[in-house]
């Protein structure tokens, strides 16, 4: 079994103002996460303006930041919509998924230290918390902090820049369109919370750990995901790569 390193805590973050376009940004992710913007919707940078009380250069750098997470996409000439993601962009961003955040889970094996291993850890109770007291949305922001923290534990920089925007639209996606029960979210922490220990386990357990969690995620919600998706008099006119064996 590793060893994992200690390393000296340094002194905390001191509190900083958060930038009016960062703050933008959450309160619009918010309206997608709610389906207050549903997949699809047209987004007005006036009324986002007027709604906010910020001038419109602001939420178009808003914009900028939910682009960069694959959260809307960008139309030249045209406008801004939240992303809608059909059955190939699923198959595609889960192929880059499961390639690079398994790398992600190997490097953090081999280079994070003990306390790092342990705030992830702690992530994922928080993830058990919000369950509990925030539902499904509270356990969504949960999720995607544990993630983000296991990429930037691997101490590769450039891997959070790459797979931000490939799992923060798979997971806004997976629980806008399907249903979970507290029990299920539950079950995903306890999930989360093997791929923390496997690190110490080394990078294959960590690699393993990891895919085992994202091919549960398929093999529980991909049925449902088709279903919404594309209905049986529709399906004919989609098509595209296979998706990833569960």
């Amino acid at each position: 079994m590793r060893s994992v390193r200690s390393r000296k805590a340094g002194p905390p973050h001191e509190r900083r103002a958060v930038p009016a376009p960062t703050r933008i940004a959450s309160a619009i992710r918010c309206q997608i996460l709610s389906c207050g913007l549903p997949p699809g919707e047209r987004i007005t940078e006036s009324l986002l303006s007027r709604k906010y009380s910020v001038g419109q250069p602001t939420v178009r750098e808003a914009l900028f930041l939910l682009e960069r997470e694959g959260l809307v996409t960008r139309v030249p000439n045209i406008g801004t919509f939240v992303r809608e993601l059909d059955i190939p962009d699923v198959a595609n961003l889960y192929q880059i998924r499961g390639a690079l955040e398994g790398l992600a889970a190997e490097l953090a094996a081999q280079r994070a230290t003990a306390e790092e291993i342990s705030q992830l850890r702690e992530l994922g109770h928080e993830m058990e918390r919000r369950a509990k007291t925030s539902g499904k949305t509270g356990f969504f922001q949960a999720d995607l902090e544990f993630h983000r923290f296991l990429w930037k534990i691997s101490g590769n920089p450039e891997l959070p820049g790459i797979l931000d925007p490939v799992v923060t639209p798979l997971l806004t996606f997976s629980f806008l369109r399907i249903e979970r029960t507290l029990e299920e979210l539950l079950q995903s922490s306890a999930n989360h919370q093997e791929i923390v220990e496997a690190l110490t386990s080394g990078p294959a357990a960590a690699r393993e750990a990891l895919e085992r969690n994202n091919r549960l995620f398929l093999e529980r919600y991909m049925a449902s995901v088709l279903s919404v998706l594309m209905p049986d008099h529709g399906r004919s006119r989609l098509a595209g790569p296979a998706l990833p064996p569960a």
